[in-house]
């Protein structure tokens, strides 16, 4: 619980600077859900009388649905999506893995893709240096699946602040060492050794991340209670925090329960495989927060002199503070929050 009280009171501090209209200081907070070095907290949004529009899909159901083209043109950083339902607005997030091309790439910033966009070019980071080719049976043109996002905070950032293709080549080698040395083996795919999405989807990382989801462990008043999944009959949920060895290292927030809960497993999915590769020693083990490190956390954060109008009416915001980025998509003809991403730097 101290833990939750701490970002809680992370949260109300940026949200006197954040543009996004979500009333922090009424949300309810449960949590924590913990299995080893790995923590969660659900957020919750106020109940909302306006009944929500229904008609959105993410990034991976859009793609399995065959609603949504994503192409190569000819670049590293920049791929060609287009929205090919009649009815359905696409979510896609930030650090969103696509599998195929001539080379997997990570989508650099949130966007909200409204039915029948005609071509949009979007800017992308490539994710596996060494390949730009066709891989085995995959189409060297299109992008056919997108069920993991990155899972690494260095990643993010490097994706995020400094747009460095460079230093994102280096947090995927990064990763792919830490989860090696995590498992005593090589988890790099023979098909292309330098791909983070296939390291992602080694059999090995996947069976303990279902190991994770099922057996994640509720405590309160000294009881124990299993639970499979998060109960998502709640309408409300609209974001999850994750602490691992008592630190928290990110969190994600929308603007919409419907979006969350389509995204809920593909997030918890990324923070669990960032889990693994910090896997030190257990929770209960680790050191307790100190009163230093609080403060640090607590200080308020000051807008970056980044603010840019991303397409279809997004507004993006950075801030941040000596601990944390915080990287704010809003709509911007009406200042209502698509998506609030918090990594600790």
């Amino acid at each position: 619980m101290k833990q939750i009280i701490i970002f809680l009171t992370l949260i109300l501090v940026f949200r006197y600077s954040l543009s996004s209209t979500i009333n922090y200081e009424q949300s309810k907070f449960t949590g924590p859900h913990q299995m080893k070095n790995l923590q969660y907290y659900l957020v919750y949004g106020q109940k909302n009388e306006d009944k929500e529009d229904p008609k959105i899909m993410v990034l991976t159901e859009a793609v399995d649905k065959g609603l949504i083209l994503i192409s190569e043109i000819g670049s590293v950083n920049y791929v060609e999506i287009e929205n090919l339902s009649d009815h359905y607005s696409i979510y896609i997030q930030s650090g969103d893995i696509i599998k195929g091309g001539k080379q997997d790439r990570t989508i650099l910033n949130d966007h909200y893709i409204t039915p029948k966009s005609g071509k949009v070019k979007i800017k992308c980071f490539c994710v596996e240096s060494g390949r730009y080719a066709k891989r085995g049976k995959e189409s060297k043109k299109y992008f056919t699946s997108s069920q993991d996002l990155v899972n690494n905070n260095e990643i993010m950032i490097s994706l995020r602040i400094d747009q460095d293709q460079h230093a994102v080549w280096e947090g995927v080698n990064k990763v792919q060492s830490d989860l090696n040395n995590v498992f005593k083996s090589n988890l790099k795919a023979k098909e292309s050794e330098t791909s983070l999405l296939l390291t992602l989807e080694n059999t090995k990382l996947n069976d303990l991340t279902e190991e994770y989801i099922s057996s994640y462990q509720e405590k309160n008043d000294n009881t124990q209670e299993t639970i499979n999944t998060v109960q998502l009959d709640d309408q409300n949920i609209i974001g999850i925090i994750f602490v691992v060895d008592n630190k928290v290292v990110s969190a994600d927030i929308y603007g919409s329960p419907l979006v969350f809960k389509k995204m809920y497993r593909k997030v918890l999915k990324s923070a669990i495989k960032q889990a693994i590769t910090l896997q030190k020693q257990d929770v209960d083990q680790a050191e307790e927060l100190t009163l230093q490190s609080i403060k640090k956390i607590l200080n308020s954060p000051t807008k970056k002199n980044i603010s840019e109008e991303l397409l279809n009416n997004i507004q993006f915001n950075i801030y941040e503070n000596d601990s944390y980025y915080v990287f704010e998509s809003l709509h911007s003809e009406n200042g209502k929050p698509l998506h609030i991403n918090y990594l600790l730097k």
